[in-house]
């Protein structure tokens, strides 16, 4: 109650609500300048027959072709990849869009109020975690917004609601608020798979809270039987639907073939050196990795390979047990489909990166400009790129 009135008396939830609507507009602009179609609507191709406004079309691209079918005509009863998309996201947007409101702009809808509250809840664990460091909270939103990958926020993707109720568990969790913390998680396991990489984490930050020390165990440790029932409920579907309880894995095979279990990290990192060093420096047409070129290659390999860099900087600064465990699996969760394909869009709810480029530039204001230019140049860049029907994650 203290914390919702301080919210209203500092009118942060004002401030960071006018931050996001002209950083949304702005990343909405830029798109639509990229696609040039100010002067006609369009139709999404494929199987899917929903018509698309020109001011949305350059948020729809890829994924977000799936999503659209699974909205229209959901999982089917053939086996396809539909399944490896989770239905919390769809099944919001189809709730919505049953109001009357066309499917595209409910996608916009639930994305803006989503990407709102993880800006919201992402200051919120700012503020929590520097107490003692007066103005970081907006620094670490500014970061966060600027990060190169922050455009699928606005995109007809999961990104936005997977923040914000990550972002969330983990803010309530640091309130001791067990309760609605595996409530937040039961959803975001729910949205995709990663959200178990949360249910870990905040399972770390309770034990935390108690020392470590199991004997210090109470009954809020049965809350956590919530935290994976948005999976558990999705597996049950999965199997009276198809008869497998881990079709949302199998699915791949129906689109993805080049995507395979392989718990050998050290191969796959090194596989995508390797295949980077023949065409970059040897000039070898080596096979594909996916349907990626050199250049978003690049960009997979250096974001896992900064997502291990944070976790040890996290680490050597002594950042929460929680933190480092979030960091952590999610960089070998990220590299076991034998190759490192959209780990920059995976990266993005890893928020405790966003604290610790802010904790490093706190006194270092210069660089922090810096750093938010040349970051966002790469942002207005990717959107763009994206906006016009390019895979970039």
């Amino acid at each position: 109650m203290e914390r919702a009135k301080h919210l209203i008396s500092s009118k942060l939830w004002l401030k960071i609500a006018i931050i996001f609507l002209a950083w949304h507009l702005l990343v909405g602009a830029i798109g639509l300048l990229a696609t040039h179609e100010l002067s006609s609507s369009s139709i999404v191709t494929g199987s899917t027959a929903v018509n698309i406004n020109k001011l949305l079309k350059p948020t729809i691209q890829f994924d977000s072709y799936h999503y659209l079918d699974i909205i229209q005509s959901g999982y089917g009863t053939v086996k396809s990849s539909l399944p490896a998309f989770f239905p919390l996201f769809p099944e919001s947007v189809k709730i919505l869009s049953h109001l009357g409101i066309p499917v595209a702009w409910s996608g916009l809808i639930i994305n803006f109020l989503a990407g709102y509250f993880a800006c919201l809840f992402l200051v919120l664990i700012a503020r929590e975690f520097f107490k003692d460091k007066k103005g970081i909270d907006l620094n670490v939103l500014i970061i966060f917004l600027v990060f190169p990958s922050a455009y699928f926020i606005t995109a007809f993707y999961s990104e936005a609601l997977f923040c914000a109720l990550g972002f969330g568990a983990f803010y309530f969790a640091l309130k001791r608020n067990w309760l609605l913390s595996c409530i937040l998680l039961g959803l975001v396991s729910a949205v995709r798979l990663p959200g178990l990489v949360f249910v870990a984490a905040v399972f770390v930050e309770y034990l935390s809270s108690k020392n470590f020390n199991l004997k210090s165990l109470d009954k809020n440790i049965l809350w956590f039987l919530i935290a994976p029932l948005g999976l558990i409920s999705y597996m049950m579907f999965l199997y009276y639907r198809f008869g497998d309880l881990l079709f949302f894995m199998h699915a791949y095979n129906y689109g993805w073939g080049y995507q395979s279990f392989n718990p050998n990290i050290i191969s796959t990192v090194s596989a995508q050196v390797g295949w980077l060093f023949d065409r970059v420096v040897l000039h070898q047409h080596s096979l594909s990795v996916g349907s990626n070129g050199i250049v978003m290659s690049a960009v997979f390999l250096f974001s896992w390979l900064a997502l291990v860099g944070a976790g040890v900087w996290a680490w050597v600064k002594k950042y929460p047990a929680s933190f480092i465990t979030l960091i952590f699996i999610s960089a070998i969760l990220f590299s076991l489909n034998s190759n490192l394909i959209s780990v920059n869009r995976y990266i993005l709810p890893v928020f405790p990166i966003y604290l610790l480029i802010a904790d490093y530039f706190y006194h270092r204001k210069n660089a922090f400009y810096t750093y938010v230019a040349g970051s966002a140049m790469l942002l207005s860049l990717f959107t763009i790129l994206f906006s016009l029907g390019h895979w970039t994650g």
